[in-house]
């Protein structure tokens, strides 16, 4: 059972109330400022959750001790938080969750605390005490949602890393991209610098003359590095040259052509911290970490024995499903089974548009145990004036059949959460998990 299951309030069904003043309420209660470990912040439309992972990697191959915290969690709510190459134990979590839940209920009682924080400042509260009582040396934090007023903008980063920014959270964030763009710069710190995957001229003016103000610096990877990939199947191989460091050719664990990119801000990032420790970065240490990062349920496959093989991705907005479509046409597959699923405020015109000319059959389920997911069978008539006469609206429970009776190579798209409930199915219906099916044992024959 998850932790906030056992409490009396279900803080997991708390809205999403951004603001910066009960996560800080929380961390001074708790005793953790002064702050006894670096920082590094990451944000980002997409690619934050990866490039974390690339650098928690990073600082473990050097020997460092670490912390990593993203979000959302796939399957277990410990893999939100990871000590070195360990999720954080679960009877410490809850124990943990327990202690934060406790003294947000005296500070409320007390006065102290004028509204109960959100499921997602609870556990990010909860997170920073267990690196603080482990002794961590750098926390790896990914940003929740946009960045000034996330959760976890209450630490004082030692770096601060932007992927890139593009249009999702719009009810939050605001509906231009110069308003997501101003959320997610909000993790920026005067004399620290920044780190950006952004291409947008117009935008990298604008960061640059404030970070200049601010004596920030900043590194746009695209401008001050000179780098060239190869791939096979939109599995990449990189080397990179800048200034300060070079990074020889090196194959990418993760794939798709956006991992090129998280890649590089990982890698500036790194280098940064090591600069502000006085220490130096050893790139056959990045190298190696670099080639064996997991991050899951992101351009995963999973291949059977007897039936064609599954490919998880997250991709949960326009961008996302664009870097997943660009994958998918490298392949060596022509034909695809797709089984979408997403929540209700998500753009599902937009991205079953650009998975459209893909699929050759189509299936809609509701995101299982979501109350926020959108509702494929009421929107029946509007699939079909899209184009999508023969797709199946399936229940949850259908969808092992569904996989293993495909006749081509099955796509699960649109939401993590949908990702991380096949996923945790597949073990058992005998698929497992492999770099890419034609580089997997006695592949099956399928339709292609």
């Amino acid at each position: 059972m998850k932790p906030w299951q056992t409490l009396p309030h279900d803080w997991s069904a708390t809205p999403v109330r951004l603001g910066l003043h009960r996560i800080r309420h929380l961390v001074d209660v708790l005793g953790l400022r002064p702050w006894s470990f670096t920082a590094i912040l990451v944000t980002g439309t997409n690619g934050k959750g990866s490039t974390c992972a690339f650098l928690h990697e990073i600082f473990q191959a050097h020997g460092i001790g670490s912390g990593l915290y993203t979000s959302p969690h796939l399957q277990r709510p410990e893999e939100r938080i990871r000590l070195g190459a360990a999720e954080v134990p679960s009877e410490e979590l809850e124990a943990t969750w327990r202690r934060v839940v406790a003294l947000s209920e005296q500070e409320l009682q007390a006065g102290r605390l004028e509204e109960p924080p959100t499921f997602f400042e609870i556990l990010t509260a909860a997170a920073l005490d267990i690196f603080a009582r482990h002794r961590v040396t750098v926390a790896v934090l990914e940003i929740g949602m946009g960045g000034r007023y996330d959760a976890t903008n209450v630490v004082d980063p030692t770096v601060s890393a932007i992927t890139h920014v593009d249009y999702d959270h719009e009810n939050f964030l605001g509906p231009r991209l110069i308003d997501i763009a101003e959320e997610k710069f909000g993790i920026a710190r005067p004399g620290v610098p920044l780190v950006t995957g952004e291409r947008r001229p117009w935008l990298l003016r604008l960061w640059s003359q404030r970070l200049a103000a601010w004596g920030s610096p900043f590194v746009p990877v695209y401008t001050r590095t000179v780098w060239e990939a190869r791939h096979q199947w939109g599995h990449y191989r990189l080397r990179a040259e800048a200034p300060e460091w070079s990074l020889p050719w090196t194959p990418l664990s993760l794939a798709g052509r956006h991992q090129v990119e998280n890649a590089l801000v990982a890698v500036w990032s790194a280098w940064f911290w090591f600069h502000r420790q006085g220490q130096s970065l050893d790139m056959a240490r990045v190298q190696a970490a670099l080639r064996r990062t997991v991050w899951p349920g992101r351009l995963e496959w999973w291949w059977h024995p007897q039936a064609p093989p599954v490919l998880l991705d997250g991709a949960h907005n326009r961008d996302g499903v664009r870097q997943c479509v660009e994958y998918l046409r490298l392949q060596p597959y022509n034909r695809w089974t797709v089984l979408f699923g997403c929540m209700q405020d998500k753009p599902w015109v937009d991205m079953l548009r650009l998975l459209q000319p893909l699929g050759d059959r189509w299936a809609w389920t509701p995101v299982p145990g979501s109350e926020r997911s959108w509702d494929p069978a009421r929107h029946t008539d509007y699939l079909r004036a899209m184009g999508f006469h023969d797709g199946d609206v399936l229940e949850p429970s259908a969808i092992p059949e569904f996989l293993t009776g495909a006749r081509t190579p099955v796509l699960v798209v649109g939401s993590l959460y949908l990702v991380g409930w096949v996923r945790a199915r597949l073990p058992e219906l005998g698929y497992r998990k492999v770099v890419h099916p034609e580089l997997a044992e006695s592949t099956p024959g399928f339709d292609t």
